[in-house]
């Protein structure tokens, strides 16, 4: 089985501190079974943890723009393919909110310039926050598959850097890095585990594109000691891994909208397809009225988070109460909810 092999020594050079945004305090007993809740809320101060993917790509990426292929790791041919030899980057991506701000706060750190297009969908907050970052924002009238599509030819046409979560290619070396970047989270999750001896015996990684899902995945199945059974949830509108993965679920329709906007994806990732096809998962579908219910759930738990933070949980919930007491369930908030996000910004103006 296939492994990374990531070097955050990139990263700590430029004075980034890795340190996860919180421990596995969140603990909770209640009908349906012990739940562990890692916290990526406030990972970086952004929002989300996407800019472990974010950081991790773009700075590999400058390194090997600087020092050229010679000298590099493998895959530095791959990245300089097609674009000019300079020491600086900049950086075009498509996101439905949380990449983008984690490759605009990655430019910034970097002296480097970011580009991101958006789908019409995304909540203005996000939208205002990538230009306090300073990137430039261009909203499309179409859907995230639109944007990703726009932000792929822009940056072919006008010789930029493309950083995306997703890509049509199953060797895409800029995903992989982006996935490497993602699975550190597994292996801070791994040490906390060990050392309390208490470990989930089942998973819930909510899912858009896959490539955050097959990264912790892929990890977590190479390295932990202690396997769990491990759901990959997505909306009910866009279960584009299950279909492809060959479940018997409906093929996503561009026509639908979830509430889930940052997991509405109705086209899924080929790298994570690829390695979710290794990888032994099962797949589960929430609605959109579990989302919000399961948002609720977790604010009555002192947790707040948005409908697709919240998509695990309500996966968690939907499970059968027949082994609850057996049950030790992990799932993860990804994000915080919109509605701190924009209290946030709001703030920043100030």
């Amino acid at each position: 089985m296939r492994t990374f092999v990531r070097d955050d020594n990139v990263l700590e050079r430029l004075g980034i501190d890795l340190s996860p945004p919180a421990a596995l305090t969140h603990y909770f007993n209640f009908r349906h079974g012990h739940l562990i809740v890692k916290n990526e809320a406030e990972r970086f101060g952004l929002g989300s943890f996407k800019a472990l993917g974010g950081y991790y790509a773009a700075a590999h990426l400058l390194e090997a723009r600087r020092n050229g292929p010679a000298g590099n790791a493998a895959g530095s041919a791959e990245i300089s393919e097609g674009i000019p030899n300079c020491t600086s980057l900049s950086l075009v991506t498509a996101s439905a909110g949380n990449h983008g701000i984690g490759v605009a706060a990655a430019a910034s750190l970097l002296d480097a310039t970011a580009l991101v297009f958006l789908p019409r969908t995304t909540p203005q907050n996000f939208v205002h926050r990538l230009r306090q970052l300073g990137a430039e924002v261009r909203v499309l009238d179409g859907d995230y598959d639109d944007a990703v599509e726009q932000a792929r030819s822009f940056a072919r046409t006008e010789g930029h850097t493309y950083l995306p979560d997703t890509s049509e290619k199953t060797d895409d070396h800029t995903v992989h890095l982006v996935m490497e970047g993602y699975s550190r989270m597994a292996d801070e999750m791994e040490r906390e585990f060990q050392a309390s001896s208490r470990w989930p015996n089942e998973i819930f990684l909510q899912a858009g594109v896959g490539t955050f899902a097959a990264a912790l995945t892929q990890q977590i199945r190479v390295r932990w000691s202690h396997q769990p059974r491990i759901y990959i949830v997505e909306p009910d509108k866009a279960a584009c891994l299950a279909h492809a993965a060959g479940d018997r679920v409906r093929k996503p329709d561009q026509a639908e909208a979830s509430i889930m906007q940052r997991l509405d994806c109705k086209v899924p990732s080929a790298v994570a397809v690829e390695r979710l096809r290794e990888l032994d998962v099962s797949y589960v579908q929430v609605s959109d009225e579990e989302a919000l219910g399961a948002r609720s759930r977790l604010k009555t738990l002192g947790l707040r988070t948005s409908p697709s933070g919240a998509a695990g949980m309500a996966a968690h919930l939907k499970q059968p109460l027949d082994d609850a007491a057996e049950r030790i369930s992990l799932i993860i908030l990804t994000e915080r909810d919109e509605e701190s996000a924009q209290a946030v910004s709001k703030g920043n103006e100030s």
